[in-house]
């Protein structure tokens, strides 16, 4: 049964406890001036997102994160009080927590499609040059030649009131060639 959920946690350590009992294949870091799309782990300990090379980034650094697996997204933004707003969709309904704010969305109609990234691969490394930024983009060494997302699309549309209502939820849920 698929579902949506939401709550505001209130402390960097709350939130810290939590994310640390998840699990993530990518995860993209947003800050003002910098967005990464990377195969992060989460260190609970340093509450920090570190890459397999020893860089990361703490979460009070970041404004934004989408992190995700087969089972699961998780999305959260810092607002202006520094209380994180985590949003949390899954097909599983055992994989939402208790304490979450949630919707059931079975009922909505799934759609699985690829989203293909920018960028043409450099030389070496995990560099992509997307000229008509022009900037280059930094994917996972495996991702391969073709960069993508695979997404789930869950929408709804229905008549209320004598209007149209369409409610439309997206999930990554792989990143690869």
């Amino acid at each position: 049964m698929a579902k949506i959920g939401t709550k505001t946690f209130s402390s960097t350590k709350d939130f810290s406890d939590w994310i640390k009992t998840l699990s993530f294949e990518a995860v993209i870091l947003e800050r003002v001036n910098r967005i990464e799309l990377e195969l992060f782990q989460y260190d609970s300990t340093n509450k920090k997102f570190t890459h397999w090379d020893g860089y990361g980034s703490e979460i009070n650094e970041l404004e934004k994160v989408i992190a995700f697996s087969y089972e699961y997204e998780v999305r959260w933004n810092r607002n202006e009080s520094d209380m994180y707003e985590a949003y949390l969709i899954t097909d599983d309904d055992a994989k939402m927590p208790a304490d979450f704010i949630s919707r059931n969305i079975s009922d909505f109609k799934k759609r699985t499609f690829p989203v293909f990234l920018w960028g043409a691969k450099k030389d070496s490394g995990n560099i992509w040059m997307e000229e008509r930024i022009p900037r280059l983009l930094h994917y996972p060494q495996q991702v391969g030649e073709s960069p993508k997302l695979t997404v789930n699309e869950y929408r709804k549309v229905s008549w209320e009131n004598d209007s149209v209502k369409e409610e439309v939820f997206y999930r990554f849920t792989k990143l690869g060639a």
